[in-house]
């Protein structure tokens, strides 16, 4: 009987793993050049095609099949791999293991938005080791957590531990940890901090997070961490065309190769000293 059973649960997992595996997200195309795709450094694109909206395609061609949904003029995209098809850069947002598609998209019908990435570009010499001691706000008060100091907008304002409504559905935060990676002063003598969260994020309208908590990476104004009113100093430039500049310079088979490289070194450095200590070392004779 116990083996029975435990037959049955092998068979019911397998069965859930392939009805899993039938929604996991393909791209036949991305999957021939993965090797050669490079990893954007920058992941947000505003929609400015000549017609007027942008659908991603099955593969870098423009009369390829649709693939995704139709993006409008204005309307910003997710990106974090791009590759170059007969002289032309494609960008995809490599959904690998989720149902959602995304699709390739003509590079020189997007424009490149600015964000933390490029803030940090911009203003790391300014950094410094947080050495103070953050906490988040109590029970009931709001955290604002913004794109980048300066930005004049947040990125959302959440009530901590406390449920509230936002747009019909209920929606709360608990946080459980916080801890400041580096920070930032602005004019005004606010202390910012970029933060990664430790954070059980729920939504009854949508599931939510489900009840594991997960890393959140934001900035916050640890001076001010419940204003949402902080006027905008560091407002985003226009968004630029984009260019092979913006992206890393190393594929993901080149870092492999890196990695492969630096391991070969490491053990050559252990066996030369492994053969100078037997060449200089003698013990002693009793």
């Amino acid at each position: 009987m116990l083996k029975r059973s435990v037959w049955l649960l092998v068979c019911i997992f397998a069965l859930s793993l392939t009805a899993f595996a039938d929604v996991v997200w393909r791209n036949a195309f991305l999957e021939e050049v993965r090797e050669e795709s490079v990893v954007l450094e920058r992941n947000s694109y505003m929609v400015n095609s000549d017609s007027g909206s942008l659908t991603g395609k099955e593969e870098p061609r423009t009369d390829a099949a649709s693939w995704g949904r139709t993006y409008e003029n204005g309307e910003v995209l997710s990106l974090d791999k791009v590759y170059e098809h007969d002289g032309a850069y494609w960008g995809i947002y490599d959904e690998q293991g989720h149902a959602d598609t995304s699709g390739w998209f003509p590079m020189d019908q997007l424009l490149v938005m600015y964000d933390d990435v490029a803030f940090y570009a911009d203003h790391e010499e300014e950094f410094y080791a947080y050495s103070g001691e953050f906490h988040a706000p109590a029970l009931g008060e709001t955290l604002v957590a913004w794109p980048w100091p300066g930005a004049g907008y947040a990125n959302e304002a959440y009530t901590v531990a406390n449920q509230i409504q936002i747009d019909n559905s209920s929606r709360y935060i608990i946080i459980h940890e916080i801890e400041v990676q580096y920070a930032y002063k602005d004019s005004e003598g606010r202390e910012w901090g970029f933060v990664e969260m430790l954070a059980t994020k729920r939504s009854y309208n949508d599931g939510g997070w489900g009840a594991a908590p997960r890393t959140m990476e934001t900035w916050i104004c640890l001076s001010e961490p419940s204003n949402e009113n902080i006027p905008a100093f560091n407002p985003a430039p226009p968004p630029a065309a984009f260019s092979p500049e913006v992206k890393h310079v190393h594929t993901e088979e080149e870092e492999r190769s890196m990695l492969f490289l630096i391991i070969l070194l490491v053990l050559a450095l252990l066996v030369g000293t492994a053969a100078l200590i037997r060449a200089f070392w003698k013990p002693k004779k009793v």
